[in-house]
């Protein structure tokens, strides 16, 4: 008995444990990412907005017992309105991502040298070259050598082409390199590329693309992009929010700080706000580099680019929120740039307002009330405490487990169904729709950064959800 008791404390402290660690997350690192938004000076919160607060998110207190009401003041501040459907960015990294964005698809799905592959028909800027898994190829795949590679660069570049360089995974323009003339040099080329990005080999050489008036007109040395991010609901991919990246004057990138703004578009029309948001978290009539809005600026294509972000997002639903650059060619038409799987959406809070708007009761209802539960252990029996609920999961040592009560923590005692090991069929699964989409390399590349990932995933100690 004693031992059985001795197993049952060592179990319950390393799930309190577990717990602890989760909700320390939440309140602690999970916030700083809505603290870059905040600005010295931001008008409080009033006590009926705190009580509204209070009064939408109680319900979900069990999940999310600390509210960041720092987080609601800073995008009230913001955006210029107040609404209780916000969502801080710590409840959507631990509690909304891990049901938004399944970990086999999310890798090889924000790997630019594949893009090709998951998006052949989609109009995107040419790659010529580019480099997976340390070894080099040309635009239809096909093994190139380093020098090879460089010597072609450099002929174009002379040619008056001018060129981009990017890492294989970034965001935010980070690490973008235009390649000019200048740069024409097959030396300089080749150390370039050998160089490649820190902590990354994988790159692409494309054509640099050139933007439509109307995109160059916010600022012409940085490919601007429109940001659309969807949703799938149901199966259906639905459009939530889009915004302008634009870029700061000088930048090749369209990369918010330092320098750069975004300005919010209406989803039914299409239309630019009259303000735009700079690097600095101000508010601002003219963008840095002197394009004044207000004058009923327009996004030419939107309902096309809408469309066209929809139907790539049918092809990835096991990624259930993606964001999607596009940028327009010199004749307006869209030129599909990146998808980001992990969604960023705290640029759409700041400046269109709550992401999910009128989807936030349901998703609130199913992953803080539905899904979200904490482990205990209670005399030989592994728990599952739920907002509504305590789920009786396995007796580890059944001659050790007391019969069930009806209650625990003050809520009914059920006993879980024996769910079926979906571990192996959901990798298998995997392995199947990355065989369909890619040949060759690429896949045995894909299936390289699978394993690696699973490997990881494993190291890591679970932890409650």
């Amino acid at each position: 008995m004693g031992s059985g008791n001795e197993k049952n404390a060592a179990l319950s402290a390393r799930y309190e444990k577990q717990a602890a660690a989760f909700f320390a997350k939440v309140d602690g690192p999970g916030r700083a990412a809505d603290a870059l938004f905040a600005c010295p000076g931001d008008e409080p919160l009033t006590a009926e907005e705190r009580a509204a607060i209070d009064e939408y998110w109680g319900k979900y207190a069990f999940a999310y017992p600390h509210i960041d009401y720092d987080s609601f003041r800073t995008f009230k501040n913001r955006w210029g309105r107040f609404d209780v459907r916000h969502c801080p960015g710590s409840v959507h990294q631990h509690y909304f991502r891990q049901h938004e964005a399944n970990a086999a698809y999310t890798v090889p799905f924000g790997n630019k040298t594949l893009m090709e592959y998951f998006y052949p028909d989609l109009p995107q800027p040419a790659t010529l070259f580019r480099r997976m898994d340390g070894y080099c190829y040309d635009g239809q795949f096909q093994p190139v050598t380093l020098p090879e590679l460089a010597e072609a660069c450099a002929r174009r570049l002379e040619d008056g082409e001018d060129l981009v360089l990017k890492p294989g995974f970034s965001s935010g323009g980070r690490g973008v390199r235009l390649l000019t003339r200048a740069d024409a040099d097959p030396a300089a080329v080749r150390a370039a590329v050998a160089k490649g990005f820190p902590g990354q080999q994988a790159f692409v050489v494309q054509r640099a693309v050139r933007q439509s008036p109307f995109m160059a007109a916010l600022n012409p040395s940085s490919v601007n992009v429109l940001r659309v991010t969807t949703l799938v609901r149901g199966g259906v991919p639905v459009p939530l929010a889009a915004l302008l990246r634009v870029g700061a004057p000088g930048a090749v990138t369209c990369g918010f700080r330092p320098g750069g703004a975004v300005i919010g578009v209406d989803l039914a029309t299409g239309r630019c706000q009259d303000w735009a948001l700079r690097g600095d978290m101000q508010r601002v009539t003219e963008l840095p580099g002197g394009a004044r809005l207000g004058e009923g600026l327009t996004v030419p294509r939107f309902g096309r680019i809408l469309d066209m972000a929809a139907a790539a997002h049918c092809r990835i639903p096991y990624l259930r929120l993606l964001s999607w650059d596009v940028a327009l060619d010199e004749k307006d038409g869209p030129v599909f740039i990146k998808c980001t799987p992990k969604g960023e959406i705290q640029l759409h809070e700041a400046v269109t307002g709550p992401l999910f708007g009128p989807y936030m009761d349901e998703l609130l209802d199913q992953y803080l009330g539905e899904r979200f539960f904490i482990r205990f252990a209670h005399e030989g029996w592994v728990c599952r405490e739920y907002g509504d609920r305590v789920e009786a999961e396995t007796a580890p040592d059944p001659r050790a487990a007391r019969r069930l009560p009806d209650t625990l923590r003050g809520k009914p005692v059920v006993r879980a169904e024996a769910a079926p090991k979906k571990t192996r069929r959901k990798r298998l699964e995997s392995i199947r729709f990355l065989r369909r989409v890619l040949k060759g390399r690429a896949y045995d590349m894909a299936m390289r950064v699978l394993t690696e990932w699973n490997r990881r995933k494993k190291s890591r100690s679970p932890a409650s959800r």
